[in-house]
């Protein structure tokens, strides 16, 4: 008798069996003009299912159901409004039920999710304890560290209170609170599930700041607390480390392509993050003050509490503000070693925990990056020299400086303050006779452009000053972006901001524009308090990324710059662009070769190398089962430091409760270690294996280029895929275009492009070229080494089971009706053909009958979810067909319908994503 998975049981018996209990009272609920509405979805739920696998279209299955039930007889209305009507009902009601889904998942992930197994904490430091080898672990640590970067891009459908009634809901799902519950499923149907208008960035950003206060605040101070706690007695003093785990954050500092983020955001987000956490840091004050009530330490403990205050207010008080986090620390290690040496340690832990959230957030909470185009630095650099030529100095005539102020310098900056900024500014004798060349920028060769910027950085003087509207507006705000880091590092600590990040690099020449730009903004020569972090994103840009670094480590004034910076290099990797680019087998082993390339130059030269992915959620943007692939990096990948990206809906789903952000983290955390700790007996990947998936990404390259050269392939994108629907959905501040002309693939963000896919359940981005790829190997007798090399390396084995979730996410009746269509029914079937295969040879080599074998609970939450949201994905396909119809024939349709059809498209869009959970 085969043994139940005691994961898929939990499953089973905490999710799948109280969502069909909840649902029912969820259904049955008293909404106005829901109650038909309720008893009518689950017959259309039935008809979809049926009917796509007889082979109906869409369109065929709504005129049928409705046919059946002739609606405009019991309402009254006529027939197109009250079909509309229910359809929007049925949108409604489903995109509440992923709703109650992911609530029931919450509460359920302790019972689901194996918290305490391997790559948990107490596995790990288990095995450390039992092998005895808690003085390695403290060695290691010394120089480990997990950096998580919240962004803003646009994959978070859910607002605020709609992910409030879900962190309620699974609380009172856990408790078994029945009368709660009935109350929050009113609630949630009550409750608007879009944003009535696009976010600003500020508002992004203090979106993103409720997971920072309610889970982050937490959960990192406990990872480095119950580390610490592992040591011996005598190394349990926080005071003796640094912070294991730090935050990032990108809303406010994401400038590429994005024209609403600004110097001004910038600041303010900064400033929300600090009043944010020193606000935290008072409240836990008052709590300890409850506790730490002994004479001699309840006096220093108010004092701190009335100076973080005055941090807090920046008002006139009697005590005075902190300047710097470490003033506060430096006032709480005294009072901790008074409370243990003359109170007994009596609530010494209470006082940890908070040192160790002074350690871990600063007062800064998050780190911010900023992040900008390489194109844009050119383009800045071009107007800055020119303007600078025109007028034959870097300084505004004094004449002309009256009542302006510096851009360089930050908004709200007084004139007299600035004239004063700006008084003694003068070019030395190199400066001046950089002038004489300091127009056409643009029009240099990249090497001559190298030298002129060389000679920049060689001149004492290089700062810029320019009179309101002087130069472009994008240029002058690149300047002050920088110049705005001064203001930010002097409130806030150099952690607050300390990163540069050039999207598009591919050249050496983008690191010196941006140290160029920074002189310019007002830093001083070899006082540049920024990390430059290059992002490589394309294949041929990852392929050349080992020659750019040698360059710049070659470079004196760069290898001066990182000798200040403690001689590490952070290197920032794109998965998405990558796998849009090169296809998904292609783009993850570009990226696992380039860090095995950038490791050795990097240690050649002296240099610590830092890998940044930037990953999204879905395995074809570097999501999917992330942790495995760190396990799998080995000693000739550099991975002291593991940093990533998460986005969007992955935040919520991932990190949006205690529970899942303890797991998560501490499967990243544990990653970068084991490896240090018990090595294996061989390594990941070995000579043969790494010839093999050079083998495999040529093969699948090739195959996605073909199928992305496609005549067909951008057409088939904007006409049949909700692409051109992702501008409508509220939910960010940034295009969902790097330029607004016509569509060009050059032009496609990689999360509309995912998502589009992902929308027609189709996910090309998840396999496409797996199946040819493999297929060429296993013709040339290479089944048997596929097999092996599933069995042996983590890497493979991690690439393949994220294909399987693509393809297990994919669901071609949907879409089947465009295999006989006249114009894209050969690209279709080009489509299903390489899903179908690619499903066949998975399964061949890795004696799975069925996908996603190994994680049974995993796939029946996928065939749940997909389940739930079949109506909604008939209805999308339904309503993007009747958008093209009334386009074609206005007159035969009533008033209003072209937009309400649209507008239906866009309401499924959002709970499709949302009930994915990672695929886009």
């Amino acid at each position: 008798m085969s043994r139940i998975d005691p994961r898929l049981q939990a499953f089973n018996e905490l999710v799948a069996m109280k969502y069909q209990l909840y649902n029912g009272l969820f259904l049955g609920l008293p909404f106005e003009d829901l109650a038909d509405t309720g008893v009518q979805l689950p017959l259309f739920a039935n008809a979809c299912r049926e009917k796509l696998q007889a082979g109906a279209s869409p369109a065929q299955i709504v005129a049928q159901f409705f046919k059946e039930r002739p609606f405009q007889e019991r309402t009254g209305k006529p027939a197109h409004e009250a079909q509309m009507r229910v359809l929007f009902k049925f949108l409604q009601l489903v995109e509440r039920q992923v709703v109650l889904f992911d609530a029931l998942e919450d509460a359920a992930f302790p019972a689901v999710n194996d918290v305490d197994g391997p790559g948990s904490l107490a596995h790990f430091l288990g095995r450390v304890q039992d092998q005895r080898k808690q003085a390695l672990l403290e060695e290691e640590l010394a120089g480990y560290k997990v950096r998580i970067v919240l962004t803003a891009h646009p994959t978070q459908f859910y607002p605020d209170s709609i992910l409030g009634i879900i962190t309620d809901l699974s609380e009172a799902i856990g408790g078994n609170d029945l009368p709660l519950i009935n109350d929050l499923l009113l609630q949630m149907g009550k409750t608007r599930f879009q944003n009535r208008q696009r976010p600003t960035p500020l508002e992004e950003a203090r979106s993103l700041i409720w997971y920072l206060e309610h889970i982050f605040y937490h959960t990192l101070p406990a990872t480095s607390a119950r580390l610490v706690a592992s040591l011996e007695e005598a190394r349990q003093d926080p005071f003796l480390h640094e912070p294991k785990v730090e935050l990032g954050f990108w809303p406010g500092g994401d400038r590429d392509g994005n024209p609403y983020v600004t110097s001004g955001t910038t600041f303010k987000v900064a400033q929300a993050l600090k009043a944010s956490i020193i606000g935290l840091y008072v409240r836990d004050l008052e709590a300890l003050l409850g506790r730490l009530t002994f004479d001699g330490i309840i006096q220093p403990l108010q004092a701190i509490r009335d100076r973080l205050e005055a941090t807090l207010s920046q008002a006139a008080r009697e005590a005075e503000p902190y300047p710097t986090p470490a003033e506060l620390l430096a006032d709480l290690k005294p009072l901790r070693r008074a409370l243990a040496e003359g109170h007994q340690g009596l609530f010494i832990g209470r006082l940890d925990d908070f040192i160790f959230k002074v350690q871990a957030f600063g007062f800064h909470f998050a780190s911010l990056d900023l992040r900008q185009d390489s194109r844009v630095h050119s383009a800045a650099l071009e107007a800055v020299f020119a303007r600078i030529h025109d007028r034959g100095g870097l300084a505004a005539p004094r004449a002309q400086r009256k009542g302006s102020w510096p851009r360089g310098g930050r908004s709200g900056t007084k004139a007299s303050e600035a004239a004063e900024v700006g008084k003694e500014t003068a070019t030395d004798r190199a400066t001046a006779d950089l002038l004489e060349d300091m127009g056409g920028y643009g029009a240099l060769s990249p090497e001559a452009k190298f030298g002129f910027l060389e000679r920049c950085l060689a001149a004492a003087e290089l700062k810029a000053e320019f009179l309101p509207d002087e130069i472009d507006p994008l240029a002058s705000d690149t300047l002050a972006s920088l110049a705005a880091v001064r203001a930010i590092q002097a409130g806030n600590g150099e952690r607050a901001l300390c990163r540069y990040v050039i999207s598009n690099s591919n050249s050496a020449l983008n690191v010196l524009e941006v140290m160029v730009l920074a002189r310019l903004a007002g830093w001083q020569a070899g006082h540049i308090p920024l990390d430059i972090v290059p992002l490589f994103e394309t294949i041929e840009d990852l392929r050349h990324a080992e020659g750019i670094m040698r360059r710049l480590y070659a470079h004196p004034v760069y290898a001066a710059h990182l000798e200040r910076r403690g001689e590490s290099q952070t290197i920032m990797l794109g998965f998405s662009d990558g796998t849009k680019d090169g296809g998904y087998i292609t783009a993850n082993w570009s990226i696992h070769k380039a860090k095995r390339d950038l490791t050795r130059v990097s240690r050649e030269a002296g240099v610590r190398a830092i890998f940044f992915d930037g990953r999204g959620g879905p395995p074809s943007r570097g999501g999917g089962n992330t942790h495995k692939f760190y396990r799998s990096l080995g000693a000739d990948i550099e991975h002291d430091e593991i940093q990533l990206t998460i986005q969007g809906q992955t935040i919520s789903s991932n990190f949006g409760t205690p529970e899942a952000a303890r797991f998560n983290l501490e499967q990243l955390f544990t990653a970068g270690l084991e490896d240090k700790l018990f090595p294996p007996d061989a390594p990941d990947l070995l000579p043969e294996d790494i010839r093999l998936l050079d083998r495999l990404s040529g093969h699948s390259r090739e195959a996605y280029l073909k199928f992305r050269e496609d005549p067909l392939f951008l057409p088939y994108l904007e006409e049949m895929t909700p692409l051109s629907y992702y501008g409508m959905l509220n939910i960010a501040s940034r295009p969902t275009r790097r330029k607004s002309s016509s569509l060009r693939f050059e032009d496609l963000r990689a999360i509309p492009f995912v998502g589009a896919w992902s929308q027609m359940k189709q996910n090309i981005p998840g396999f496409y070229g797996v199946g040819i790829g493999m297929g060429k190997l296993m013709a040339r007798g290479g089944r048997r080494k596929l097999e092996d090399l599933y069995h042996s390396s983590l890497f493979f084995r991690t690439l393949v089971e994220n294909a399987m979730m693509s393809l297990s996410k994919s669901y071609f009746p949907l879409t089947r009706y465009l295999e006989k269509d006249r114009k894209y029914g050969r690209f279709w079937r080009r489509i299903y053909k390489e899903a179908t295969d690619s499903k066949i040879i998975l399964k061949e080599i890795t004696g799975q009958q069925r996908l996603l074998s190994t994680s049974l609970a995993v796939r029946e939450s996928i065939h749940l979810r997909e389940r739930i949201i079949l109506p909604l994905l008939v209805i999308q396909q339904y309503a993007m067909g009747m958008v093209k119809a009334a386009q074609r024939n206005p007159e035969a349709y009533p008033k209003g319908a072209l937009d309400a059809y649209a507008k239906m498209v866009v309401k499924a869009m959002a709970a499709n994503i949302n009930a994915a959970r990672n695929s886009a």
